[in-house]
């Protein structure tokens, strides 16, 4: 048996053992089955690519474990940073467009960056607080096109607002 064969059969194995377990801790810490999912996923990527040091931990749990909650703690990070950004632009929109910082009305300009559906399905997630399903369930798509969709629009958002702005 190849030597990656066997790697590969150690991995499968961790995550046929371990998943359930991660996947409700990452829940449990996210609060989004999806991006639990997501994040586990995630750690089992880096599994992969550290392969060699998850090997060589004494205890290969753990060392899941913590990876996992490395992968969480990015996550929160890049949601909250995003979050806060998309609340203050939208904030902003609130304002007329007349007193509004460069004179732009940040609605229209969001609108008109991701258009007019996505900008909608973005303010669902981040300030409705919708859930991935809920939000999916509401435009007749599936979850999965729907998250990225959502991330599509994030990129384009940050792209655009750094070309435009800073």
């Amino acid at each position: 048996m190849s030597n990656n064969t066997e790697n590969n059969r150690i991995i499968e194995e961790l995550y046929i053992d371990l998943y359930p377990k991660l996947l409700r801790y990452a829940t449990n810490s996210l609060g989004d089955p999806h991006l639990a999912e997501e994040a586990v996923q995630e750690t089992f990527r880096i599994a992969c690519a550290k392969f060699v040091q998850l090997m060589e931990s004494q205890n290969r749990q753990g060392w899941l474990t913590n990876t996992l909650k490395h992968v969480i703690s990015n996550t929160r990070r890049s949601q909250t940073k995003f979050n806060s950004l998309f609340m203050i632009i939208t904030a902003a929109a609130q304002i007329p467009s007349e007193i509004s910082e460069d004179n732009v009305d940040l609605a229209m300009y969001c609108t008109t960056v991701l258009g007019k559906e996505n900008f909608w399905l973005v303010k669902q997630i981040i300030i409705e607080k919708k859930t991935m399903l809920e939000a999916s369930n509401e435009i007749g798509i599936s979850v999965n096109a729907c998250k990225k969709r959502i991330q599509r629009a994030k990129d384009k958002l940050k792209d655009a607002i750094v070309k435009d702005f800073l």
